[in-house]
């Protein structure tokens, strides 16, 4: 399994926002390879992760190509700005 990690900065004013709108944007991928995926943020400061978990690198590059993603993705830029972007192999995990 592999996981995507992306560093955000949310503007305070617009988490109501992204919160709405952030649940669209990993239901796009459901059944191509998506696993979980989370939005994580502090509410004071408004830093922020989104996590999401890939069964495989493949599926995880297939998803950047997509067009629905694509879409979905365009529609999240307004809320955060993107800090940085990681990928990690998930060498454990608790359900």
């Amino acid at each position: 399994m592999l996981s995507r990690v992306r560093s955000i900065s949310v503007d305070k004013k617009k988490l109501r926002g992204l919160k709405k709108e952030w649940p669209r944007y990993p239901v796009t991928l459901k059944g191509k390879g998506l696993r979980a995926g989370y939005l994580i943020v502090d509410r004071k400061t408004g830093a922020g992760v989104s996590i999401t978990f890939w069964e495989s690198k493949r599926a995880m590059r297939a998803s950047q190509r997509d067009p629905e993603f694509k879409k979905a993705y365009e529609r999240l830029k307004p809320y955060f700005k993107e800090k940085d972007l990681a990928y990690y192999d998930v060498i454990c995990a608790m359900d």
